[in-house]
């Protein structure tokens, strides 16, 4: 069976891929509104949040340098640009939005 991504976002829908095809690809063939910018893990324009948790794919050093900046304490946050299409996903793209500060006490 090939691998299924669900895009959580609004108008961005279900796609279907090849086993182990680059997400950068997926989102290319299929015209996915995802931006990506340096396709090496070092920009974090591509972040996404995998919803019931990553895939077991490694997180390379430099792609947890930036997820530590970007999405701290986040479960399931991976770069769009280091993934690859694995069974069922649900993908929320993040990009760059900035989160909201912490609430003051």
């Amino acid at each position: 069976m090939s691998p299924t991504i669900h895009f959580t976002n609004p108008g961005f829908g279900t796609v279907e891929a090849d086993e182990e095809e680059p997400l950068i690809a997926v989102c290319e063939r299929t015209s996915t509104p995802i931006e990506f910018g340096c396709m090496n893990g070092e920009c974090g324009t591509c972040l996404v949040i995998l919803e019931g948790g990553a895939p077991e794919q490694p997180i390379s050093p430099q792609e947890q340098a930036v997820l530590n900046v970007l999405a701290a304490g986040e479960p399931g946050a991976r770069l769009g640009c280091q993934l690859f299409a694995e069974g069922e996903m649900k993908v929320e793209y993040r990009g760059l939005t900035p989160r909201p500060p912490p609430p003051e006490d």
